[in-house]
């Protein structure tokens, strides 16, 4: 370090030393700073957790430039979502997870500038693959550190990357010492198994993580310019923000875009709520932020009304914009289907008899506002295995295996018109994201040969339109529509070897029933036959996404099969696949679930099997781990992953709002936060 750096820091030490705040908690730094935008407990968060975050810029870009831009954006981001952040003792991993957002940002940046410069072809490839071997290794370990369960991820980040000791994890996090170091290792093993996948060079990176909270500097003069900056952002004292670079500014509104819940511009009257300071090509207004409108009260106002999962339907109702508190969920059993109305006002649950024959089918339906049963209707004589509402949230339907499908008001839950195609069991119920079809899959089991049907219908009047795809072996829980409304969707599955037998996804006209494509299944495995099990259109309709996988026969164990999870991502244009997202898991990818603005997807699959010791014993047994993943659409980039034990997922749902997702699975129905995976409390818990 120079003089005049070394003068630079003993001056910004001197100047934000005075308030002695090196003591005080993450947490009544937080409210300092949010509430009285109190500059020294901003220097003292920047002094405690800014070694980290340039760490990260470090090791994931190489120039000096791009570290300090990421740098300050992690920092503003911070500035502008102060109030969203829930768990204060938590701040350190929050902290890292913006880090590798941002760097992140600026490397497909810069991977985009360079293939437009049209670089000779094999020069581009060696610069935007390999920027540096050090900093591309880097960036793979962050990732999958940020890919870790939280209750991994938080001690790695505190005692490798903070430097503190398990001791001081501890206190900060409010665990005990023995919860600390369980957690480490039991990290540093996923972690391991996790490099492993690259390559053996970049499981040899894991002591260099552990030994990565070595004494850092932070620059002065970035130290003095980024706490100037947040100040300037926090009460709004200037409409650009000297000292920082506009690339950092911008860079700083593209990552805040990825993490609110929509796409839209953000209003007048959402900036002022925030207090934030706008780039001069916006409209500004300012008004102080309410008294008594701390960090838990703030958090409302990062989320806006949503839309449906297949298109924008506005949120209107005043009571949306609030979350509910969670509701704790009680003894229940078993729940095959869920939905939500595109108002977001109703929830619906369908609930079959118990496991010994006792109670009825029916279906639950729940004010969302404060999660309390107002409906049970009752009337079909089958299990249920797919719900929906009407568009505009009055009617409720349900598909029962019966071969009919029910109807109820949800107000009065006085029954309505059934619809009978008369073509056995009914297995799904999808509305059209224009709200005027709906479309039901059967299958038949009483001809010699399984006859299987989709029936159109008018939505409004419940009148028969027309009948598609019959004979063909669709798997009715795969039925979905193109954004627009035109195309409908299923996928085929002979369950043959044969190649020349088509297996993968079809698609229909809507409007006259006949055939338009054909997307034939990814075949891997010789000998193998693919399935499809679940399809979804990305929300500009250029891609399909596309999950299932293959059944692999296993040799000398009576036509027994191996079952292998797959999810591509296909190019509609062409037919063929553009990524494979998922790979070799240990079931078929069954479910898909895109956010209601599309940004996000969520994906439940199940791992490899893999030997983990038991906790006391010692033993090492072999164990398969359920997963919930979340992918960013923008990127194709795996942002969260919660980690459980095996479920069956029979539902999965997303709040209109975009603030929840609900899962109906062998444990009951849990909801979780849609942008962190958090539990969010739930609605039923099965028994044991």
């Amino acid at each position: 370090m120079s003089l005049r750096s070394v003068s630079f820091l003993l001056q910004f030490i001197r100047q934000f030393s005075a308030a002695n705040l090196g003591d005080v908690a993450d947490e009544q730094l937080l409210v300092r700073f949010a509430d009285g935008h109190d500059q020294n407990a901003f220097a003292t968060i920047l002094l405690r957790h800014g070694p980290m975050v340039l760490h990260v810029c470090r090791q994931i870009l190489r120039n000096t430039t791009d570290v300090e831009d990421a740098f300050q954006a992690t920092f503003l981001v911070f500035v502008r979502r102060i109030r969203s952040i829930q768990r204060p003792e938590r701040l350190a991993g929050w902290l890292y997870g913006v880090a590798y957002r941002v760097a992140t940002r600026v490397r497909i940046r810069i991977a985009r500038q360079r293939s437009r410069e049209q670089v000779v072809a094999e020069l581009e490839e060696c610069a935007l693959n390999c920027p540096s071997a050090a900093s591309d290794h880097w960036y793979l370990v962050h990732e999958e550190v940020n890919r870790l369960p939280e209750k991994f991820r938080q001690p790695i980040v505190l005692c490798y990357f903070q430097g503190m000791s398990r001791e001081e994890a501890a206190r900060q996090l409010g665990w005990t010492e023995g919860a600390i170091k369980g957690s480490l290792e039991r990290g540093r093993d996923l972690l391991r198994s996790r490099l492993l996948r690259h390559g053996p060079l970049l499981a040899g990176f894991l002591p260099a993580v552990a030994r990565g909270a070595e004494l850092r500097t932070l620059p002065a003069p970035l130290c003095t310019s980024t706490v100037d900056a947040a100040v300037r952002v926090a009460s709004a004292t200037a409409p650009l923000v000297d000292g920082v670079s506009q690339s950092a500014l911008l860079l700083t509104d593209e990552v805040l875009r990825t993490m609110l819940p929509t796409k839209r511009i953000l209003t007048t009257a959402f900036l002022v709520l925030l207090g934030l300071v706008i780039p001069e090509a916006w409209i500004y207004s300012h008004q102080p932020t309410p008294p008594g409108v701390g960090l838990a009260a703030g958090l409302t106002l990062f989320h806006s009304p949503g839309c449906n999962t297949s298109h924008d339907v506005p949120v209107t109702d005043p009571k949306q914009s609030a979350a509910a508190p969670d509701p704790q969920p009680q003894p229940g059993h078993l729940l095959y289907a869920a939905a939500y109305s595109r108002d977001g006002k109703w929830l619906a649950l369908a609930q079959p008899k118990t496991y010994d024959g006792k109670g009825e089918h029916k279906i639950l339906l729940f004010d969302t506002s404060t999660w309390r049963q107002v409906q049970k209707v009752t009337g079909p004589t089958d299990y249920c295995f797919s719900v929906t509402f009407s568009a505009d949230g009055k009617r409720v339907f349900a598909a029962c295996s019966d071969g009919i499908v029910y109807s109820w008001d949800t107000k009065t839950g006085v029954p309505g018109p059934r619809l009978d195609a008369k073509a056995g069991r009914c297995l799904a119920i999808v509305l059209s994201p224009d709200g005027k079809i709906l479309v039901t899959g059967h299958l038949d089991t009483t001809k010699k040969e399984h006859r299987n049907a989709i029936h159109v219908w008018d939505a409004a009047t419940g009148k028969p339109l027309r009948t598609i795809g019959a004979d063909l072996p669709i798997l009715a829980n795969t039925l979905t529509f193109t954004p627009d409304s035109k195309i409908l969707a299923g996928g085929c599955n002979k369950h043959t070897t044969d190649p020349k037998e088509f297996n993968g996804v079809i698609e229909w006209d809507l409007a006259t029933g006949k055939e338009r494509k054909r997307y034939d299944a990814v075949r891997i495995t010789p000998g193998a036959y693919p399935i499809t099990h679940a399809i979804a259109y990305t929300r500009d309709g250029k891609s399909m996404l596309v999950g299932g996988g293959e059944a692999v026969p296993v040799p000398n164990f009576n036509n027994s099969t191996s079952l292998h999870g797959y999810l591509w991502l296909f190019d509609r244009e062409t037919g063929k696949v553009k990524k494979t997202l998922v790979a070799n898991r240990s079931d078929y990818v069954r479910m898909l679930l895109l956010s209601p603005d599309g940004d996000r997807l969520y994906v439940p699959t199940n791992s490899l099997p893999r030997l983990v010791q038991v906790a006391g014993t010692g033993q090492k047994v072999t164990k398969i781990f359920g997963e919930l993943q979340c992918w960013d659409t923008g990127t194709w980039e795996l942002k969260w992953v919660r980690e459980s034990s095996p479920q069956g997922y029979w539902a999965l749902i997303a709040a209109p709002n975009g603030k929840r997702i609900g899962t109906a699975t062998t444990e009951g129905f849990y909801l979780f936060d849609a942008l962190t995976g958090d539990p969010r409390g739930g609605l039923v818990k099965c028994g044991r």
